[in-house]
């Protein structure tokens, strides 16, 4: 009797599981599938800088720095997918392929326009410009999710992002020196700058939520985290020169990034179609 009843148990699961199966390989989920997506990125930088402009015999010293707070950018971002879906019972596995582009950055200017400590040497300006810049980024993503019926599917994301940026610092000095005799002004200029760009490797962490409208099309809500951490440092000097009789060059012009640190956040609009 026992036997009986085991047997038929063994059969009755057995039956179910072919009937899920089947029921899955008829879900839209199922198989290959394109994805277009069109969002809002917010890109947050990290860069705490100082410039700094010193004559020779340090009779003259400007100097600008910035707090190492976050700088904000935000952007329009577009990307492109490929992905699978495979269907167990309720759940789901899937890997995605993503490209996106955008172009988010921040522009900082930092001014000094003083006196300086000396009445010969009037109207004293320092200028820092820096730019970071992320740009197109390519993502392999596994993604779990469970369904929540047959046309809605609730997932999660997490995987390596590759990332192109660019970051760049440019400082400039004027001034102006009182010559005597015969009384004649000079000015007092400098110039520095240093960039850096590249892919960087960082992680992206996710969640959103499809609805298939029909066997083939669908349409979906996300959002991305990714970190890219470290980024770069950068540094430049250059001289300060004038047209004065007999000085030329008179000092240095020092300009640093330190530790440019990125982090994302986007979030997307999805439609996608289903190959299978």
């Amino acid at each position: 009797m026992t036997k009986r009843i085991l047997s038929g148990l063994t059969c009755l699961l057995l039956a179910n599981s072919v009937f899920a199966l089947s029921q899955s390989s008829n879900l839209p989920f199922q198989g290959a599938y394109i994805q277009g997506s069109l969002g809002i990125i917010n890109a947050n930088y990290k860069f705490p800088q100082q410039t700094s402009a010193l004559l020779d015999g340090g009779l003259e010293e400007a100097q600008t720095s910035s707090s190492s707070n976050y700088n904000y950018a935000n952007d329009v971002m577009a990307s492109l997918a490929l992905g699978y879906n495979q269907i167990f019972s309720n759940y789901v596995l899937g890997l995605v392929a993503k490209a996106s582009l955008t172009n988010a950055q921040v522009s900082t200017n930092i001014n000094v326009n003083s006196s300086g400590d000396h009445p010969e040497l009037p109207h004293e300006i320092l200028n820092t410009n820096i730019k970071v810049t992320f740009k197109d980024n390519y993502s392999l993503l596994i993604k779990p999710g469970i369904l929540l019926d047959n046309t809605t599917l609730l997932y999660f994301l997490l995987g390596p992002t590759w990332g192109y940026y660019k970051v760049s610092d440019q400082a400039s000095f004027s001034h102006s020196i009182l010559v005597t005799p015969p009384g004649t002004v000079y000015g007092i200029n400098g110039a520095t700058s240093s960039s850096s760009s590249g892919y960087k490797l960082g992680v992206t962490a996710g969640i959103g939520i499809e609805k298939y409208l029909s066997q083939k099309v669908g349409i979906g809500v996300e959002y991305d985290y990714a970190y890219f951490g470290h980024l770069a440092s950068i540094a430049s000097t250059g001289n300060i020169t004038t047209a004065a009789p007999g000085l030329g060059t008179i000092g240095t012009i020092h300009s640093q990034l330190n530790h440019v640190t990125l982090q994302t956040n986007a979030f997307m609009f999805n439609v996608f179609y289903n190959f299978s």
